[in-house]
């Protein structure tokens, strides 16, 4: 068992030093670069990095894992590129599998680094293109081979599906809700999750924003958490917050809609939430009697 085992990560090894030579230059067709299913992080990088990269670049590669099971995980540590409107002059883009044609995820320019992305599948596509214009550093990131975490009661992660992320059920009296990867990486590009919040008759929710590190913007329509008074996505809007908003929202009902979204651009830390019940309050119809007296 010994003797495969050190057969196993010498070959690792090998494929580590071929994947590290592709890895620091540029190909026409898109190369593949093998990931370390033992933790540790082999690293990519601009053409020419840490100098500034050259004008008409076109290089794309495609990260595999080793097996069908895992998932590949991207971390930037350093990211500098000309910035464009849509990042439509030099830019990174990554996908989910391993062609040009895969699942588009997100496209990156300018100095703001990029979050942790991990893969829905066993392979991640980059492309690096520059325009003829102006050059800068580039980037250097690392990626790894990780297994995708078990789906737990209440957590939205990337790593699920659309409908998983999108019918979680909370029916504790008590509980908390948590952005994707929080609170050790920011959350991804172009993630929907969505709770519904449903305790026991005769009592309201108190939710409280404990914590909240998100992407501003005016009236909250890039990134957002969305809070309605009700069991649907028609119930009455409680607020759309983002930013580092912190509050306490309180249900007339049993019921409360909880929605985060992120967008296309840049990411945060996230948010953390709890909830908690309260006795629903009860109104008393009565007559009062009494004398009115005039001094």
């Amino acid at each position: 068992m010994e003797g495969k085992l050190r057969m196993s990560l010498a070959f690792f090894v090998l494929l580590s030093v071929a994947s590290q030579l592709k890895a620091s230059t540029c190909y026409l067709s898109a190369q593949r670069l093998d990931a370390n299913p033992y933790g540790s992080n082999f690293s990519l990088s601009s053409p020419n990095y840490p100098f500034n990269y050259y004008n008409n670049q076109d290089c794309s590669w495609y990260i595999a894992a080793p097996y069908s099971s895992m998932l590949i995980k991207l971390t930037f540590y350093d990211f500098y590129l000309q910035s464009s409107t849509s990042c439509t002059r030099d830019y990174i883009e990554i996908r989910d599998g391993r062609y040009s044609s895969s699942t588009f995820l997100s496209r990156y320019c300018g100095s703001k680094r990029p979050p942790t992305i991990i893969s829905k599948g066993r392979y991640l596509y980059i492309k690096f293109h520059s325009n003829y214009m102006s050059t800068y550093r580039g980037f250097k990131l690392t990626y790894t081979a990780v297994s995708p975490v078990t789906n737990a009661k209440g957590k939205c992660s990337s790593l699920y599906s659309f409908e998983a992320n999108n019918n979680i059920q909370m029916t504790s009296e008590q509980g908390t809700i948590k952005s994707p990867n929080y609170p050790i990486f920011n959350y991804p590009n172009n993630i929907q999750c969505t709770w519904k919040i449903t305790v026991p008759r005769g009592k309201t929710i108190k939710l409280t924003i404990d914590y909240m590190s998100m992407e501003s913007s005016l009236f909250c329509t890039a990134d957002y958490l969305q809070v309605r008074d009700g069991y649907y996505s028609t119930s009455t809007k409680k607020g759309d917050y983002c930013g580092s908003t912190r509050l306490t929202i309180t249900s007339s009902s049993r019921y409360l809609w909880v929605r985060f979204r992120s967008d296309h651009q840049y990411t945060a830390k996230g948010f953390s939430l709890s909830y908690s019940t309260r006795e629903e309050s009860s109104s008393t119809v009565g007559t009062i009697i009494g004398v009115l007296s005039f001094a």
